[in-house]
């Protein structure tokens, strides 16, 4: 009888810990709703997958890019938030170029043309 209970437990246990490892896997694989971006954000995704005619798995980069952008500046304002040196806004600037890097890399020749007629575009705008 002992011996019966003891492998029950052992049973739950493990089916316990299968399923929170398998919800752990799978809450990092889901996006937060709205695709953890911002208005903007989707904006943007929206404007270079027409644009530029992204793969769906490019959109996905993109969207991926600049998650990570605004999550790295959010890092930043939050450890930082009275003030902004220009060391800081030297990260930010970093970050920026980084993901910009990022979007250049998952784009093919054509594309990357037309992004930088767009960068240049909006640059001149500023």
């Amino acid at each position: 009888m002992k011996r019966v209970a003891c492998w029950f437990l052992a049973a739950v246990v493990s089916a316990a810990a299968a399923g929170a490892a398998a919800g752990m896997v799978l809450c990092r694989r889901m996006p937060p709703p709205g695709g953890g971006l911002q208005p903007g954000d989707r904006r943007v995704v929206e404007d270079y997958a027409a644009d530029f005619r992204l793969s769906a798995e490019q959109t996905e980069l993109l969207r991926a890019i600049l998650r990570t952008l605004r999550d790295e500046e959010a890092a930043i304002y939050r450890h930082n938030r009275a003030k902004l040196p220009p060391e800081l806004l030297d990260q930010l600037s970093a970050a920026r170029r980084a993901a910009e890097t990022r979007i250049r890399f998952m784009l093919d020749a054509d594309q990357r043309a037309r992004y930088e007629q767009r960068r240049a575009s909006e640059n001149d705008k500023r």
